[in-house]
């Protein structure tokens, strides 16, 4: 997340109050994580065979 300071800066200053901005930020957040879930789960998982 480049620059989010700038970005709650600019939010900040056209008028929106923190608590939209924090839910902005929350639904940013949860939808990188989901985002990376995915990937992850699209890769093959590796298994490794101790014997």
């Amino acid at each position: 997340m480049a620059g989010i300071e700038d970005q709650i800066i600019a939010l900040y200053a056209k008028g929106v109050c923190t608590r939209e901005i924090q839910e902005h930020l929350k639904k940013m957040t949860d939808d990188r994580c989901r985002e990376a879930d995915l990937q992850s789960s699209k890769q093959p998982q590796r298994k490794e065979l101790f014997l």
